[in-house]
This record gives structure tokens, C-alpha cells and sequence, in this order.
């Protein structure tokens, strides 16, 4: 069942994690680029977008924001911060954005153009705003944190 104002736990999209080894990924160079989305199947944009948002945690980024028109960004210590130079075109957004959702989920999404879902892969959990506005499909990805922080930590991640 659900938990009153949290995130009912059978109601995530669950995806295993990736075998990647995260202390490779140093900085945003190291993260997969967006100008090929167009070439890419929807298995493949599926799989991008879990290494991407694998890779977060690991650069210590709280939120990943993905809208036609603009370069992906992360918040990441407070700062806005573009993670590629490329500007998303809005069907490369709509893909991306909704390469994670099930059919019935890409369906309901269709009729109401918003959703709010939980998300996890692996240990990770994210907040997932979808929404339908004049640049195509913007999404929000928020990274759950695993605990909770104290005043310092929140101080040094958001």
C-alpha cells in the first residue's frame, strides 16, 4: 500500500543497476553525451538514462533536469550546472524523458501530458516529474537521499 505523503514503495518503476565502475566518472566529461540521441533505440535512450542517473549520485548531484530547447542540467551544491553543451531538441526530450516509462505509463502520460512517479535503481531512488509544456517534455529527476542528512550535508549537496 501506500505511505501517507511518501513514496509508496510497490508503486516505483524499478530498474537493476548498471555494473559500471563509478569511480571512473570524475566529472561531467565523463558522462555519456546527448548530441546522438536521435540514432539511439529506445532500449538504448532506457539504458542512457539509467547510467546517467547512476552516474549523479556519484558527482554529487541532487537533481537532473531534462527540457527541449536547452543543454541538460544537474543542481549540484546549490549551482545550476549544464552537464553537455548540446541544446535538446524537443523530440529528443519527449524521448529521453519518457524512455523509462512502461507502456500504460507512456499512456496515461499521453491523456493528463503530467506525471509523478518513484523511481529506483539499484540503492537509488529519484522523484520523477514529467510534464507537457511549449518546448516538448520536460522532466525532473530528483535523487532521493539513501538517509537522512544532517544540517552539514544538506548545506554541502543542495
Amino acid at each position: 500500500g501506500s505511505s501517507e505523503g511518501g513514496l509508496a514503495d510497490d508503486s516505483a518503476v524499478v530498474f537493476s543497476p548498471l555494473d559500471i565502475d563509478l569511480s571512473q566518472i570524475q566529472s561531467y566529461e565523463d558522462l555519456p553525451g546527448f548530441s546522438d540521441v536521435s540514432e539511439l533505440s529506445d532500449e538504448e535512450l532506457a539504458d542512457r538514462m539509467i547510467l546517467l542517473l547512476t552516474c549523479l549520485r556519484a558527482l554529487g548531484c541532487g537533481d537532473l533536469h531534462i527540457s527541449g530547447g536547452t543543454p541538460p542540467f544537474v543542481r549540484r551544491q546549490l549551482e545550476l550546472e549544464r552537464i553537455d553543451t548540446y541544446a535538446l531538441t524537443a523530440e529528443d526530450s519527449r524521448r529521453l524523458n519518457l524512455a523509462l516509462l512502461s507502456a500504460s505509463q507512456k499512456k496515461t502520460f499521453a491523456e493528463k501530458m503530467d506525471m509523478s512517479f518513484a523511481l529506483e535503481i539499484g540503492p537509488d531512488r529519484f522523484r520523477v516529474c514529467l510534464m507537457e509544456h511549449k518546448d516538448g517534455v520536460g522532466g525532473s529527476y530528483r535523487l532521493v537521499p539513501d538517509h537522512i542528512s544532517s544540517l552539514e550535508e544538506n548545506n554541502n549537496v543542495w
